[in-house]
């Protein structure tokens, strides 16, 4: 092999290397644009949690409902804020203790047979018990509540929505009352024309 063809095979071989560089670039180039969208899309996708993230936040810290979770044994997992204006528990005080410690001794075979019913996959409609405050004072609520599944489909708990209906309460008594006063003023207005 002579000089020449010597310096004809290190040209060939320089731009034969070049263009496996160009190639690899192009390929590394594509790459980066394929991350750069992947980055973007992900970035479009975290701002969308966030917003959705700050919406649920809004609702729950400002529901005059206290929304709140419990685990399969039946242990505050989460409680809204609420519950401190509500009950005058703060959620630390809440989360981690079993309902027991917070619903009337009276409904607590009515909890039983609705959480028992629950973890074996019945839907139950809502119900009304006696939730006790941190004064002593029990509040009447009512419950709404669901259940919580894993990815494969297992409960792993139970979510809902209790809402103190006391007010509500002393107004059916109130208009109970009212009338029961106005049968009595009927017959004994209707005794006095008789």
């Amino acid at each position: 092999m002579s000089p020449a063809d010597i310096e004809i095979g290190k040209r060939k071989h320089a731009e034969g290397s070049r263009e496996t560089l160009e190639k690899e670039l192009g390929k590394l180039r594509g790459q980066l644009e394929k991350q750069n969208e992947e980055l973007s899309r992900c970035a479009q996708i975290e701002r969308s949690l966030r917003e959705s993230e700050e919406k649920y936040r809004f609702l729950v810290e400002n529901s005059r409902d206290i929304i709140w979770k419990i685990d399969t044994q039946g242990r505050w997992t989460f409680v809204s804020g609420n519950v401190k204006q509500i009950l005058g528990y703060s959620p630390e005080e809440v989360v981690g203790r079993p309902i027991w410690d917070f619903v009337a001794p009276e409904f607590h075979d009515i909890i039983r047979d609705k959480l028992k019913r629950r973890l074996h996959g019945e839907e139950q409609p809502s119900y009304t018990v006696d939730i006790i405050a941190k004064n002593g004072r029990h509040y009447p609520f009512d419950v709404l509540a669901s259940t919580i599944h894993d990815k494969r489909g297992r409960i792993v708990g139970i979510q809902g929505i209790s809402r103190d209906i006391a007010y509500r309460k002393l107004a059916e008594e109130r208009l109970k009352k009212y009338y029961d006063e106005l049968e009595v003023s009927v017959e004994q207005r209707t005794a006095e024309l008789d």
